[in-house]
Order: C-alpha cells, then sequence, then structure tokens
C-alpha cells in the first residue's frame, strides 16, 4: 500500500490538496505501525523531506490562522478526519512533535471553526462545491470527540450529544463520560479569515437571535478555493426559522447515486453551479468573474473593509477590484435588529464603481413560494426563452420580466410559515426578472429553483440598495394569516458619491431607517460629514420618529 500511495502516485503524495492529505496519513500510520521512521519523515515533510510538500505544509497551506480550509465548508469537513486523525497517531508516537500546538493549534480551531461555519441545525453554509452535511457527519464526530478531549471545551459537548454517537475510543469514552456537563454551542457573529497568513479574505458571519428565530448572513470573500471553488465573489447567503431562504446553490452532484453520472459531479456543475449568475452577486456583461479563469481567480481575493458586531447593528463590508477588469465592487450587509421591524432585517448596500458602461445583473435565488409583487410583469406562460447563451445564463429559463413604475420593486414569497419580501430600489432603467434554473437541461440534473435578478442595462458608476425582510406567519391547520404585506413603504438614496452612501428606509408605521455609509475609510474614530449628515465611524445607524 506504501508503494501505491508513495511510488505509483507521487504527485498526488506530494500534491497541496485534500487527496494529498489522505494520501499522506493513510502511509503516515501505516509507516508507524512498520517502525518506516524514514517514511514517516516523507510525510510530514514531502517525498523529499525538503518541506515543499507534505502533511506540515497542507497544514500550513490549507488552513488560515482561524482554522478555515481552503476549499470551503463542505471539503472542510471531508478533510478534518485524516488531518485529526493522522495528527492523533503522530501525538500518540511522537508527542515531542507537538502537533496540536502546530501553528496556534489550527486543527482545533478547524474543528470549532467549521462547527461556527454551520446555521442552527448545524447544516454547513453550502459556499464553493457542497452538498447537505451537517455536523452529524461521521468526519465531525471524530473532529468534536478528538477536540473535546485536548480541549475540554464543554459546548463540544452539546454538538455531541446532537451527534448522539461517539467514536470506539479514549476521546469517545470522555465525551460519553462528560457528557451531561455539556454546555450550549453559541454560534457567533464573527469574521473567518481564509488564507496561509490569513491575507486572503474571508467570510463575514452576522447572527441575531436564537433558536428557530436565529438569523444568519454570510457573506463570502475568500479566496479561490482550488479545483472546488466557484466564481462568486461577494456573495451572499440568507438564514432564517431553520432554512435557507436565499440560497448557495452548491454543487450539481448526486452523490452515490449510481445512475446520476455515477454518483460524481455533473456537467451543469461547470457549465452553471461555478459560473458567477449561479450566486446572489453581481453579475458585469454576462460574463463570469475572472472570466471564469481558475488559475487567474486564485491569484487574487476580495479586500477586507469592515466588521461590526453590536447588540442591534452587525455589520461586514468588503472590496474587490480585481474580478471584473475596470469595475470596483464594493459590498456591505447589514443586520439590524430594531422595533421598527418585526424581526431583524437585512439591509444590502452594492456599490459599483466604473469609468465604462456596462450591464449589470444582480441576483437573488430565494427558496419558497412567489407570492406577489408591487411591480407589474408579463409571465410567460405558454413559451419561454432563455436568458442568455453562455456563462451560465443558458441554464435559466426567463419566466416573467417586470419593469418597476416606482422607486420601489419588491418581491414577496412563502417559505414554511414565514413571509420573505425582498425590497430593491429601482430607477427609470431598472428592469426585473423572474426566473428558474433548469434551461438546456436535458438530463434533468439541475433543481428548478426561482430568482428574481434585477437588471441595470447600461450603466457605469451605480448603487444597488435592498432590504431581505421576514415578517408575518402563515398556518394553514389553523386557517390565519399574519402580516403578508412588507412594512417598508419606500427606498431611497439620498447621497450616491465614490466616498459616501446614504440611504433612507421608509416603513409603512412613519418612522424611517437611515444609514450612512463611509466607502474609503473605515476607521471608527473618524468623524464624517457630507451635505448636513454627521456620524463617526465607518457607519451610522438610526431611526428618525
Amino acid at each position: 500500500m506504501v508503494r501505491f500511495f508513495y511510488e505509483e502516485n507521487r504527485e498526488t503524495f506530494d500534491r497541496i490538496h485534500n487527496h494529498g492529505t489522505w494520501a499522506v496519513a493513510a502511509v503516515g500510520m501505516i509507516s508507524y505501525v512498520m517502525g518506516d521512521t524514514d517514511m514517516v519523515e516523507r510525510t510530514l515533510y514531502g517525498s523529499d523531506k525538503s518541506g515543499k510538500g507534505g502533511f506540515i505544509r497542507q497544514i500550513d497551506q490549507l488552513f488560515s490562522p482561524d482554522g478555515y480550509f481552503e476549499e470551503g465548508p463542505y471539503y472542510q469537513r471531508y478533510s478534518l478526519q485524516p488531518f485529526l486523525t493522522f495528527a492523533q497517531v503522530i501525538r500518540n508516537n511522537e508527542p515531542q512533535r507537538k502537533i496540536f500546538e502546530y501553528k496556534d493549534g489550527v486543527l482545533l480551531k478547524a474543528v470549532t471553526t467549521l462547527l461556527q461555519l454551520t446555521e442552527n441545525n448545524g447544516q454547513f453554509f453550502h459556499l464553493n462545491d457542497a452538498l447537505d452535511k451537517t455536523w452529524h457527519s461521521n468526519e465531525l464526530v471524530w473532529g468534536v470527540d478528538i477536540a473535546y478531549s485536548l480541549t475540554g471545551d464543554k459546548q463540544l459537548l452539546s454538538i455531541a450529544r446532537e451527534q448522539n454517537r461517539v467514536i470506539i475510543s479514549e476521546e469517545g469514552f470522555r465525551v460519553a463520560k462528560d457528557i451531561e456537563s455539556a454546555q450550549p454551542f453559541i454560534h457567533q457573529t464573527m469574521i473567518v479569515r481564509d488564507g496561509p497568513d490569513g491575507n486572503k479574505g474571508g467570510i463575514g458571519i452576522l447572527r441575531s437571535g436564537t433558536g428557530k428565530d436565529e438569523v444568519a448572513v454570510v457573506l463570502k470573500y475568500t479566496s479561490h478555493g482550488m479545483g472546488h471553488g466557484h466564481f462568486d465573489k461577494l456573495s451572499f447567503t440568507y438564514y432564517d426559522n431553520s432554512r435557507e431562504i436565499l440560497q448557495d446553490y452548491g454543487a450539481a452532484r448526486f452523490l452515490n447515486i449510481e445512475p446520476k453520472n455515477g454518483g460524481h459531479y455533473l456537467k451543469e456543475n461547470d457549465t452553471f453551479c461555478k459560473h458567477t449568475i449561479g450566486h446572489n452577486t453581481l453579475v458585469v456583461d454576462e460574463k463570469s468573474h475572472f472570466d471564469y479563469d481558475m488559475k487567474l481567480s486564485s491569484g487574487y481575493a476580495p479586500e477586507f473593509y469592515a466588521f461590526r458586531n453590536t447588540e442591534k447593528v452587525k455589520m461586514v463590508s468588503s472590496v474587490d477590484k480585481n474580478a471584473v477588469p475596470g469595475v470596483t465592487m464594493h459590498r456591505t450587509l447589514f443586520l439590524i435588529d430594531d422595533p421598527v421591524f418585526s424581526r431583524p432585517v437585512v439591509v444590502d448596500l452594492f456599490k459599483v464603481i466604473s469609468p465604462e458602461k456596462h450591464q449589470y445583473d444582480l441576483p437573488f435565488y430565494y427558496l419558497g413560494q412567489l407570492i406577489h409583487t408591487t411591480y407589474p410583469y408579463e409571465a410567460f406562460t405558454t413559451q419561454r426563452s432563455l436568458l442568455g447563451e453562455s456563462n451560465g445564463y443558458q441554464h435559466l429559463w426567463v419566466e416573467a420580466k417586470g419593469k418597476p413604475e416606482t422607486h420601489l420593486a419588491a418581491t414577496t414569497f412563502l417559505n414554511g410559515n414565514r413571509f420573505y419580501t425582498l425590497s430593491s430600489l429601482a430607477d427609470s432603467h431598472t428592469e426585473v426578472y423572474l426566473n428558474r434554473i433548469g434551461g438546456t437541461d436535458p438530463d434533468f440534473n439541475l433543481r428548478n429553483d426561482p430568482s428574481v435578478m434585477l437588471r441595470q442595462p447600461y450603466a457605469s458608476s451605480h448603487t444597488f440598495v435592498n432590504v431581505v425582510e421576514a415578517h408575518g406567519d402563515y398556518d394553514p391547520r389553523a386557517e390565519y394569516t399574519i402580516e403578508p404585506y412588507s412594512s417598508v413603504s419606500s427606498i431611497q438614496l439620498l447621497i450616491d458619491t465614490e466616498e459616501y452612501l446614504v440611504v433612507q428606509v421608509e416603513v409603512k408605521n412613519g418612522k424611517i431607517l437611515e444609514i450612512c455609509l463611509s466607502l474609503n475609510n473605515p476607521d471608527e474614530k473618524q468623524n464624517h460629514a457630507v451635505s448636513g449628515y454627521q456620524w463617526r465611524g465607518v457607519s451610522s445607524i438610526q431611526v428618525i420618529n
């Protein structure tokens, strides 16, 4: 077996990738049993022992200082088992190497960070190539048990209780013995950095509430993610009521279902899922970010701009200047918990700067049933056309096209027992497309999920302003419906420059949510003044009665 992995598959053995991790872990464990210390060194430092490959180099390159794995949460789950199992073998055989202390304990951080990259029901965020997996997966049973045995973190015991099983080992026994002292696992509002040194973007997670009322907003501004990465700079997803509401599609694959390409990835993973149009982020001129060039995309990551975490206001902001030549994209997400709304709301400010005119498309892939819109649209009920010809557009049916008659274009849909409204700022050029995944798909490999897409057909610099609001309640058994309409009555963009944004969201009770944002200076001690508006810090949020 060692000969097979080490000699016949040397390229994989030295690869900085999860395939390489499985290879060196297998060879390393066999070598410890065989007492082959030379081969152990090769598994740790590469086939030539130079340190350019091997287990240590993989830890250095694949994990950020915060414990984020470059390929995303789904493959972090997959890779945890060889990383942690082999590390435990190293610790058992050579404790002097202090493998779990290496890189400031990053392997143990990887466990808790991955648990944070979930919604409150334990499902991993669907970033990059991802399928439906939760913290109940076998890899996380191993991870939680090993991490608890080394840290004594009692929050991990509450995850173990959810998993309802342990590994048959000393670590699993300790978890079982201590399970009654479990403490609740607390999902946090946080920034998770990407890159070996933590300087290749990251993920911003904003949370509010607890239990089923926990809201999570995720801004993805990571590096590409190697072969499993997607071209989706500054994409965002939204979770509420223990459900994914604005989704990241993830991967096109039916795992272990043999009739679907043997359970492997489907061709639509490359023709739709990885393309920019398959995500909740900006598409310029119907082309994917970096023109769908993975090598080029891997050289860049968006820049972190700002983060705030207070009781009522959470905020994350990032800037990308490389995904589209000549175009700067600056996205800022607020999660605001204020009595002016019945539930926490998301305010999405997406500033686009370009000296040239472009077509800008901003889709929102929602899960649920369309209820109503505030704009008229033409529904194509007998014949449909495709949104475009390539770059993922060929997989989207245009079901309806609308033209807002006012500056507010609102789309309401029902998910579970709760209503959601996407309220969008519109102008005389704005077009609204109601699309559905499934075009050019003769094998029916794609889910037929809907989306709302805002299009600015001919613009240079432009600012998209969107408010995502959860409201009301629906119970078909008790036969009642509460608050099926949004409380947002208007959105105004009062100041829109390359330095500042000032937005007012008027609510039907007459109150106004005012947001001021500095686009060039995130210093929280800096004072700002523009056209009569004054505030301190990167942003200001206030409610005007």
